[in-house]
């Protein structure tokens, strides 16, 4: 937070992107004893954060549990492969389970009819752009801000095709600067409890 963090602010970014969240998950079940030390320090450290820059957008990759527990430390939350995905296991873009596909919107819309923006980015093979923009269209129909791209993550936008350029607003945890669509942050309900963002038939064929 004050090496990271601060260096992004001073390079002028508009906001954090907290990748994958939902990791907490995967150490509270390898660390059953220390579930709960886990995730209340990644609450912390959020609401910290937030506290810190508090003009900052702060953006989850998943995480839903926690959300219940942000409120105001929060403005905004993504979802990966709704309804198109990379299969590691195959390697290659299928869709996703009907399953998981209801399980993550019933937790999206939850979300969005709280107030928070709802961002997706599902993943298309790009020698099928007609996918990629029918694909778009079906999560903006949620009401969700649409990004599809290739699994590298790379750069490839594929669909929607923004009508002007997008503005680089926020600082990826991971990744080099990158840029995404702008946040237009409403004023935000409290969300309520959500259940883990790694059920069996979502996280299935995803990379451990």
């Amino acid at each position: 937070m004050n090496t990271l963090a601060a260096r992004a602010a001073q390079k002028g970014f508009g906001g954090f992107f907290l990748d994958t969240a939902d990791s907490v998950e995967l150490l509270e079940k390898k660390f059953p004893q220390r579930g709960a030390a886990f995730r209340d320090g990644l609450v912390t450290l959020i609401k910290q954060l937030k506290a810190k820059f508090p003009q900052h957008k702060v953006i989850l990759n998943r995480g839903f549990p926690m959300l219940a527990r942000l409120p105001g430390s929060v403005d905004g939350v993504l979802a990966e492969s709704v309804f198109q995905k990379y299969d590691f296991a195959t390697k290659r873009y299928v869709a996703e389970a009907q399953s998981g596909t209801d399980w993550l919107l019933k937790i999206l819309r939850t979300i969005s009819k709280a107030g928070l923006p709802v961002y997706v980015v599902d993943y298309v093979n790009p020698s099928d752009p007609q996918l990629a923009e029918a694909t778009a269209r079906r999560i903006a129909a949620e009401g969700f801000t649409p990004f599809i791209s290739t699994v590298e993550l790379d750069g490839k936008f594929l669909a929607p095709r923004p009508s002007v350029p997008v503005k680089r607003d926020a600082a990826l945890s991971t990744t080099t600067p990158a840029t995404i669509t702008s946040f237009n942050i409403q004023p935000t309900k409290s969300v309520p409890a959500l259940p883990p963002a790694l059920p069996a038939a979502v996280s299935a064929g995803a990379p451990q």
